[in-house]
């Protein structure tokens, strides 16, 4: 199941992903990477519920010891949601988590998401430049093509019709 969601992943096709991947989580199979890619993937369809919320945060619940990558996918779940507050303070933690003394490319993401909330488009702008070109970033699912994604739907609500 697990190779039939990355090759689904390969394609961009994250629905498909999620569809794989929720039978897993449904018989209690699921490891922490499934929840997060699952939650993960809801970014890049622009439908996160509270559905997805939930099922990380049990799942981070469960484990004695929290990473930095389902850390910063909750926190980037909350500003998609709207939830800035939680959002900003599980940034800081993912960072403590990381060791990061500054944000790297992953956690200016989830601080340009806040700037949206808050209706600073220029201002997330500025933060999603400072995402990067990693080796992720080929990746389907990276952080930098989700920052490109919000770029251009920025740039496509802030252009004046014609």
């Amino acid at each position: 199941m697990r190779s039939s969601a990355q090759l689904a992943e390969g394609k961009s096709d994250f629905a498909q992903v999620r569809s794989i991947l929720r039978p897993l989580i449904d018989t209690n199979r699921a490891e922490m990477y499934d929840f997060n890619e699952y939650v993960w993937n809801a970014l890049f369809i622009g439908k996160v519920t509270e559905e997805d919320v939930s099922l990380l945060q049990r799942a981070i619940a469960n484990k004695s010891d929290s990473s930095y990558a389902e850390i910063h996918t909750l926190a980037c779940l909350y500003a998609e949601m709207g939830k800035t507050k939680e959002a900003r303070e599980l940034l800081l933690r993912a960072m403590d988590s990381g060791g990061f003394d500054e944000p790297n490319e992953p956690i200016w993401y989830g601080f340009g998401r806040i700037a949206e909330d808050y209706g600073l488009p220029a201002v997330a702008l500025s933060l999603y430049q400072r995402v990067g070109k990693t080796t992720e970033a080929d990746l389907p699912t990276s952080t930098y093509n989700l920052a490109r994604m919000r770029e251009k739907l920025l740039l496509s609500a802030t252009r004046p019709t014609p």
